[in-house]
């Protein structure tokens, strides 16, 4: 059970965000991220890995059907990644008076971070750090793969 603010009441549908979990599921761990909460991603994070990829293949068809009329979503293959963190091969950071991170959820506010727990590990490694002076400014970030030789890298724009 959550106790939520809704943001946006519409006739057909109302947007919130939990602001208190009041009972919280058997199904949400802990997680481990120590920015859960704070950035605006990973609210899926705290849910076990089967439970996740259930969940998340329902969201998608379900806003194939209603949005995309897609009647034959259900059909749709879906391939959860094979780990729950380390997987994300691309994320956008931002830069803003010399720190790096993400925005909180719902907001232009930068949570500074040090790793993302479900990025890439060669996306944020320890040495990456804005330039001195840096103000705002977004970083795109993916791992590439040479399809040659197969070695992984980073590419950035």
């Amino acid at each position: 059970m959550v106790r939520v603010v809704i943001e946006r009441d519409a006739k057909n549908f109302a947007e919130a965000w939990v602001e208190e979990f009041i009972v919280r599921s058997p199904l949400r761990g802990v997680t481990p991220c120590n920015y859960f909460g704070k950035c605006g991603g990973c609210q899926w994070l705290g849910i076990a890995g089967e439970k996740q990829a259930e969940w998340k293949r329902e969201f998608v068809v379900s806003a194939l059907q209603r949005i995309g009329k897609l009647a034959d979503a259900k059909r749709i293959v879906f391939n959860p990644a094979p780990q729950q963190l380390g997987y994300r091969g691309r994320i956008t950071l931002k830069v803003q008076d010399g720190e790096i991170g993400f925005f909180a959820s719902r907001s232009n506010t930068l949570v500074p971070i040090e790793r993302c727990a479900i990025a890439h590990p060669l996306l944020l490694p320890p040495s990456a750090r804005p330039p001195k002076g840096a103000a705002h400014f977004q970083l795109e970030m993916a791992v590439a793969r040479d399809i040659v030789t197969g070695t992984e890298g980073v590419l950035v724009t």
